[in-house]
């Protein structure tokens, strides 16, 4: 009897092992049941929410236990944008890494992109961002969202760098090139950690650069391993090299003004009008009278003014843009620019601007090297129209009237642009 009761016993606790490990069994299988379905739900819900915004095309996988949902932004013809395509996928690999499907599905993870803003007319920006979750008891949770970067992409469907914004690419990297070492002077570095920094970044290439344009200022970030500088470069001093297709509304009246600023010179060139222009100056004694006599014979003028002189004559550019002429850039201290470097050549140019600016609330359009000496390196450097003159008054080798006046008589002719100085009385007499 007693052997059976235990018998018995036994029976009963294995029965009821036997059903609680079926109660397990059922009990994990349902939930995987709904956690797959969950999975499936929610996967199905982002892809329809993508497929809402139109233009884009799906591709989905799994690396690892991670399935991954790529919303790919296509054109008007419904092709697939293949340097986005790249882009996301190159980042899903530096992320996950390119393991092989292993396993039940445990996280999700989302690229797309969406629309972003910028300046540039006929250009759209995509900003490519992630998701990413996890499958946790029973929900679905979320890990985080990152912003991978902006692409830029013109018309065409083509990416949109500053290689294509750039009509003379040599000229431009000139400028970035002179807008660097301008800033690497303006720190505190000495001067072999600035040659230093010089040497690291080495040439610029222009269809690697990241940029943006807002405000009027393009903003270029020159990036060398951990080492980065941004310069934000004002769009108006980059008019002779850029494509103005793609400025701003806001700056195309700006261009306009710019290219009207060369039809007027070249028109001058070629007119029957002469054109008088003073180099050398402010001189608070001879340039206000210079002044008077213009104004007497109701002339107009241009002054070419060297920046060291500006400082405590402030009043006689004040005066001049007051009475209709133009006040010119004729450098910071007067050298032969094709004798200096890039970097100091913007610099002269540059100071000359500052100071122009301070005394009459606006730059200068126009640039005339000292000596007429020029070339490619100076133009570059220089980044304004520059003018040079073909009748040269001699004023500053007779320092006779008489002589200044029969040298204009001999030469000039309908669209002379004749070459005084403002600084000499002898100048000045000759002018009455």
């Amino acid at each position: 009897m007693k052997e059976e009761s235990r018998v018995k016993k036994l029976l009963l606790i294995l029965t009821n092992l036997l059903l609680v490990g079926m109660i397990c069994f059922f009990s994990l299988m349902i939930y995987h049941r709904v956690q797959e379905n969950q999975i499936t739900q929610f996967i199905a819900r982002k892809e329809r929410v993508f497929l809402k915004h139109g233009q884009t095309n799906l591709r989905t996988g799994n690396v690892g236990s991670t399935h991954v949902v790529a919303s790919i932004p296509t054109d008007d013809a419904g092709k697939k944008i293949g340097l986005v395509e790249n882009r996301m996928v190159e980042y899903v690999h530096q992320k996950l890494g390119e393991a092989k499907p292993a396993g039940n599905i445990n996280r999700i993870f989302l690229v797309s992109s969406r629309l972003g803003k910028t300046n540039f007319r006929k250009v759209r920006a995509l900003v490519i961002k992630s998701e990413e979750y996890h499958l946790s008891t029973l929900d679905i949770e979320k890990d985080g969202e990152e912003s991978i970067g902006e692409l830029l992409f013109s018309e065409d469907q083509q990416l949109f760098t500053l290689k294509r914004f750039f009509t003379d690419s040599d000229a431009a990297r000139e400028i970035l090139s002179n807008k660097l070492k301008e800033k690497l002077d303006q720190s505190s570095l000495s001067d072999s950690e600035r040659t230093h920094q010089l040497n690291l970044y080495g040439d610029i290439y222009l269809d690697r650069l990241p940029f943006s344009y807002e405000d009027s200022q393009l903003k270029v970030k020159i990036v060398q391993g951990s080492q980065e500088t941004t310069l934000l470069i004002p769009i108006s001093e980059l008019y002779p090299v850029l494509n103005s297709d793609y400025l701003s509304e806001a700056d195309v009246a700006g261009y306009k003004e710019y290219l009207q600023e060369l039809e007027e010179l070249e028109r001058r060139k070629t007119a029957r009008n002469i054109s008088l222009t003073f180099d050398d100056g402010p001189n608070s004694s001879t340039t206000p009278v210079v002044l008077d006599l213009l104004k007497k014979y109701n002339a107009k003028a241009t002054f070419f003014v060297i920046g060291q002189n500006i400082e405590g004559n402030e009043w006689i550019l004040q005066r001049m843009k007051a009475e209709g002429h133009e006040i010119a850039n004729h450098t910071c201290s007067h050298a032969n620019l094709t004798k200096l470097s890039p970097d100091t050549i913007s610099q002269e140019v540059e100071k000359t601007q500052v100071a122009i600016e301070k005394s009459v609330g606006q730059r200068s359009r126009l640039v005339r090297p000292p000596y007429g000496a020029v070339n490619k390196q100076v133009a570059n450097a220089m980044n304004l129209p520059s003018i040079c003159w073909n009748v040269d008054t001699l004023d500053w080798s007779s320092h006779n009237p008489q002589a200044i006046l029969n040298q204009v008589k001999s030469n000039a002719c309908p669209g002379s642009f004749i070459l005084m100085h403002d600084i000499h009385k002898e100048t000045v007499k000759s002018l009455d």
